[in-house]
């Protein structure tokens, strides 16, 4: 997968998502035919905006000659290749001209002839000079070409944009971006869910550990089949789903709903549970709203895991956060639930925390 950021007035986030990752991403939309490198078009709210590829970019990415002449505004004798430009095909007064970075000399000098800010701070700067192999949105005989633009409205400029474009990692192909909070909406936990793309196999990595797949054949769960690896430690945690989400899920009759522990009657569904040897165990629920977080806080008299951000994103967009939608309430396909996941941290039988977990897709 790949990551987008574009940087403007130096360094301020301008936009940030996954690009161009299936038919319809973020309102881009798959066009095959539209262009032969700039394969996409974007609806927005002041009509389809088109992209197209200069013919000097495509002779040098894809050695493809065309004949057809796109028109610039005002070039800056300093762009030594200009990449294409997106326009509105029904005349809206707004196009923006993208041009390849030579290196943070070269922008500078950009940034002087249209009098617009220096679009990047002294970190990304270091990458464009030193690694723009990192942020680069093409690459031909070992050349990375690292994109910037200028947007203009109304025949005048108004941005100079840097586009940073961040790759997979290895072989491993980001898809899912997970944290978990706690401690009125702390990070406690952050980080990705991958496919590696040599073996097809599903990679689960954050910042405290590495989960690994446990098939039932290998005495895993029959519906969560992972493990953690916890780094500090290297002990495992253990995961399994309780008897309520095996119905759900698999029609199953196994499991528990874990009646002998000490669970909040404000719960209606307990998702499952995760145990760390004998010293540590966390009982997973479905998070339906606010008001019942709110009341398994006060009954175990742990703080809530949100701030009031996160709390409002729970009780009006959940679907950005779930782990996944399931048939909860038996109404069959196409009134599936939002399943968000909070969980209760034992430690020796005691509460010790409230956490609050949140699954993204990069296109969310």
């Amino acid at each position: 997968m790949i990551r987008e950021q574009v940087f403007v007035n130096g360094g301020e986030l301008y936009k940030e998502n996954r690009v161009f990752e299936g038919d319809v991403v973020d309102n881009y939309v798959t066009d095959l035919d539209a262009d032969p490198i700039f394969t996409f078009y974007q609806n927005t709210d002041n009509g389809k905006k088109e992209y197209r590829s200069s013919s000097e970019f495509r002779k040098w990415l894809l050695d493809y000659d065309s004949v057809h002449t796109l028109d610039y505004n005002d070039v800056c004798p300093d762009v030594t290749l200009w990449l294409g430009k997106a326009y509105f095909s029904n005349a809206y007064t707004e196009e923006e001209c993208y041009f390849k970075v030579d290196g943070s000399a070269m922008l500078k000098k950009v940034s002087d002839y249209y009098s617009l800010p220096y679009p990047i701070a002294s970190e990304v700067e270091t990458k464009l000079d030193s690694t723009p192999e990192v942020i680069s949105a093409y690459v031909k005989g070992g050349e990375h070409v690292v994109v910037g633009s200028i947007k203009y409205l109304n025949g005048s400029a108004t941005h100079l944009k840097f586009y940073c474009i961040y790759k997979d990692e290895g072989d491993l192909q980001k898809y899912e971006h997970g944290k978990v909070f706690a401690n009125q909406g702390q990070v406690v936990e952050e980080g990705y869910k991958y496919l590696d793309s040599l073996t097809d196999n599903l990679v689960f990595k954050s910042d405290k550990k590495t989960y690994r797949e446990k098939r039932i054949d290998d005495g895993g769960d029959p519906i969560t089949q992972w493990e953690g690896v916890i780094t500090e430690t290297s002990k495992i945690e253990h995961y399994e789903s309780s008897k309520e989400m095996r119905e759900i899920i698999g029609n199953l009759s196994t499991g528990s709903n874990y009646e002998d522990r000490d669970r909040c009657p404000s719960v209606n569904l307990w998702v499952g549970r995760s145990w760390v040897e004998d010293e540590q165990e966390t009982l997973y629920f479905y998070a339906e709203n606010s008001e019942m977080v709110d009341a398994v806080a006060t009954y175990y008299n742990l703080p809530q895991p949100y701030d009031a951000d996160l709390k409002q994103q729970l009780d009006e967009n959940p679907e950005i956060m779930r782990f996944k939608s399931y048939d909860i309430y038996n109404k069959g396909e196409g009134n599936f639930t939002a399943l968000v996941v909070a969980g209760i941290v034992f430690e020796s039988n005691s509460p010790t925390m409230l956490k609050l977990y949140e699954l993204k897709r990069w296109n969310e």
